[in-house]
């Protein structure tokens, strides 16, 4: 079953994303990370099991991590998979690497019917 890993500090919103995306791809198995060290152990684990990656959504706050970080390891490790910054403030220029990259950036508050359609046009469903 193809994955995707969703990175968020804000457990209600992380709940809300995470419920989206259950009901709109049911043919996704979805990770759920609260913190960078999670979201990079959630990687190894799909590294060690064998299994792609999907794709890959972050926060760009993620308390004292930073989620551009944890898209910067995506690209290392799964580097065909779409990557996704969803962010209620980032500097400038941290938008601009997020998409020098190739990652897309979506501002908070969240869209969810926005937010939905920007996954499935990533992952080209």
């Amino acid at each position: 079953m193809p994955t995707i890993l969703i990175v968020e500090d804000e457990v209600d919103l992380l709940s809300v994303l995470v419920s989206a995306l259950q009901h709109a791809l049911p043919e996704y198995e979805l990770l759920q990370a609260c913190d960078a060290a999670q979201a990079l152990d959630a990687l190894e684990q799909l590294k060690a099991r064998g299994e792609p990656l999907a794709m890959a959504i972050a926060d760009y706050h993620l308390g004292a991590d930073d989620g551009l970080q944890v898209l910067v390891s995506v690209r290392q490790q799964h580097p065909d998979a779409p990557t996704l910054m969803v962010t209620g403030q980032a500097p400038a220029e941290v938008e601009d690497q997020a998409q020098d990259m190739g990652t897309r950036v979506l501002w908070k508050p969240v869209n969810l019917h926005q937010f939905l359609q920007t996954v499935q046009a990533l992952l080209g469903d």
